[in-house]
């Protein structure tokens, strides 16, 4: 990798456990923050040229992060028996944070993760990810759409049985 190209970071190293913070250069004490993420469909160079013209170099952007991660080969398989995995039709995820240090920052920082996902709109997938979204568990639709209809409508049902009083916490629904 680092034949390819100058680096901006070059982090690469043994590591412990107690380095991973210092992958994406995270925070080691906690920050008021919010973000905006998803699953994206394909990417293009359309798809790089609008996401570069909202958020790269130069640009002015209340986002401290966006990162894309590649899916697909085995994260596009699901197990010959099925699973609860829901996510798999997507080719990328993707995510933003913004830092709000101070409170007057919140309406700056949610317009742009806003902004972001207009920008994505041709690029996103109809089905999302759980764990890479932000507002599944206060939209019950948006919940829904972490997994194809069949796995959770099956979801749905074993905790009907499993958890009829609603012990665990499972969204908004």
């Amino acid at each position: 990798m680092r034949a390819l190209a100058p680096s901006v970071v070059d982090s690469v190293r043994p590591m412990g456990p107690m380095d991973v913070p210092s992958i994406h250069e995270d925070p080691t004490d906690p920050a008021p923050s919010t973000g905006v993420g998803g699953l994206l469909s394909s990417v293009d160079h359309d798809f790089a040229t609008a996401l570069l013209g909202l958020v790269g170099a130069g640009e002015d952007i209340a986002l401290v992060s966006v990162e894309l991660r590649h899916l697909g080969a085995a994260a596009a398989v699901d197990v010959p028996e099925g699973s609860a995995a829901g996510g798999r039709i997507g080719a990328f995820t993707y995510y933003a944070v913004g830092i709000l240090a101070e409170p007057e920052h919140v309406p700056t920082v949610k317009a742009a993760c806003a902004e972001l996902v207009t920008t994505l709109g041709p690029w996103l997938s109809p089905q999302t990810m759980v764990n890479m979204t932000t507002t599944a568990y206060l939209d019950p639709v948006e919940f829904a759409e972490a997994w194809p209809p069949a796995i959770f409508d099956r979801l749905a049902t074993l905790r009907v049985e499993y958890d009829p009083t609603r012990v665990f916490p499972y969204a908004p629904v």
